[in-house]
Formats: C-alpha cells, structure tokens, sequence
C-alpha cells in the first residue's frame, strides 16, 4: 500500500493506529493540501476497497480532517 501511496503526487505520510482489544484499526493518510486529496478520492476509494477486501475487513467510516497542528519529535523544533 505504501508504495503505491508513494507514488502519487501530493502523498505526504501514512500513519495507522490499532486497537487490540476491539480489532479496530485507523488509518491516516497525509497529504500536500485538500485540493490534493480531493483530485485523488476516487483512486484512493478504489484503492482503499481493494485492499480491505483482500483482507476481509470492513470500513466503518471515512472522514476528512484538516491537520491544525503537529509536532513530531526534535525535527520538527527547526
């Protein structure tokens, strides 16, 4: 997955979160800016149907957030 992500102009980062104890996983993509991500939603949908399917899992939700604010560790102190 991530190197198809890669691969696509504006992609900025992957992050995905698991939670043991429901099996529920979060996964985030980050990218250049909105308009970005939107000229690329119908691949990425595709895409992202692909590989929940190959795994049997379900999407609950899809939801896009605007990022306000991150700090990532001594780097990001420039």
């Amino acid at each position: 997955m991530l190197a198809w992500l890669r691969g696509i102009d504006g992609f900025e980062g992957l992050l995905m979160l698991d939670d043991d104890g429901s099996g529920t996983t979060l996964t985030l993509t980050f990218w250049r800016d909105r308009g970005v991500a939107d000229r690329h939603w119908a691949a990425r949908m595709q895409f992202r149907d692909r590989v929940t399917a190959a795994v049997n899992v379900n999407v609950e939700e899809t939801v896009d957030y605007d990022v306000s604010f991150v700090h990532l560790g001594p780097a990001s102190r420039k």
